[in-house]
């Protein structure tokens, strides 16, 4: 990703900007704004290296002299490719709101815009002056909490029968949030496609900062009384992840080893008993319902490590190597 090296420099690759942004605003008819990027070919690329920076001696650009106009024209490719995949896959994603903050990813982002395009790069900027502004629109959840703790008490399968016939009154907290976020086509329907999903999920990609701490969502719970300013949204974080391992969902459960003893005791099963009260990814989970639900697991532990919001999640090492991307 256009990272700097013996043989390109950042010095260089905003040198090769400004020199295509100057020769597209002199090629535009009258000179005035550079044209859209998509009129950045190859060939205008070698003709402003021609023009510019080889025909005659301009100090704007002596550090790109010693390129010949294919290399450039071939940076500049590859530098058309990073802006527009940074826009694409990176932004969406990221909380601008952090840019002045050492070591976030918003931070970095902010030291590679001299390598955007122009039109990227306005974006980039008005993105970055407005985003304190969108970062409060979060969303706000209504919750039923005599409705949760109903549906703990009934099997999964017993509530999906029930569903099925239009009689379940009782949902999760979880599926509470699912219904809120219009993850599925009607209630219990059949879930909506990835790319339906994926823009959901996005309005839980903001942070705002509340006099309780950092929240993604504000709660509304059903029949209480209470303004969040942060404690509601963290006493909602705390239940929806204690659901995740609960018999009514059951998207976690117990490690192999970890058996309980009837006084609700791991068992010495051996000279030690670490790590047998982990979690894992239930392997029977594999419906489609079961892997949106998965989505949105990992939707919360995103929002939970962005707010920096503690959860009551005890994930066996195998799996917690496996999400940050070590050998287990």
């Amino acid at each position: 990703m256009c990272k700097t090296s013996a043989e390109w420099t950042a010095a260089e690759d905003m040198e090769l900007v400004r020199l295509v942004t100057a020769s597209l605003a002199h090629a535009s008819k009258p000179p005035a704004k550079p044209l859209p990027i998509d009129k950045c070919t190859p060939a205008v690329v070698r003709a402003a290296a021609v023009d510019l920076i080889h025909g005659v001696e301009n100090p704007l650009f002596m550090k790109l002299q010693p390129r010949s106009p294919d290399a450039l024209a071939d940076r500049f490719e590859l530098l058309a490719h990073f802006s527009s995949h940074v826009f694409e896959h990176l932004i969406p994603f990221v909380d601008l709101s952090e840019a002045d903050v050492p070591g976030t990813l918003a931070f970095e982002l902010c030291s590679v815009r001299g390598r955007l395009l122009w039109q990227n790069k306005e974006m980039f900027v008005r993105m970055l002056n407005s985003d304190k502004d969108h970062c409060y629109n979060i969303p706000c959840f209504e919750l039923d909490r005599e409705s949760a703790n109903g549906a703990k008490e009934l099997s999964n399968s017993h509530r999906m029968t029930m569903q099925r016939h239009g009689r379940a009154k009782c949902t999760l907290l979880f599926e509470q949030m699912q219904t809120s976020l219009g993850l599925f086509s009607n209630q219990g329907g059949e879930p909506k496609d990835l790319e339906a999903r994926m823009a959901q999920y996005k309005s839980l990609s903001y942070t705002a900062e509340a006099d309780g701490g950092i929240m993604a969502f504000r709660i509304e719970f059903k029949g209480e009384q209470g303004q969040d300013v942060g404690g509601l949204f963290r006493n909602s974080m705390e239940c929806l992840i204690e659901e995740l391992s609960t018999e009514a969902l059951q998207l976690l459960v117990a490690v192999p080893n970890g058996h309980k003893d009837v006084n609700g005791a791991y068992e010495q099963r051996g000279p030690e008993v670490m790590g047998r009260d982990r979690l894992i990814l239930n392997p029977s989970a594999t419906s489609p319902r079961d892997l949106v639900n998965f989505e949105l697991m990992g939707a919360l532990l995103g929002v939970a490590i962005r707010s920096r919001t503690p959860v009551p999640l005890m994930l066996a090492t195998v799996l917690l190597k496996g999400l940050v991307g070590q050998e287990t």
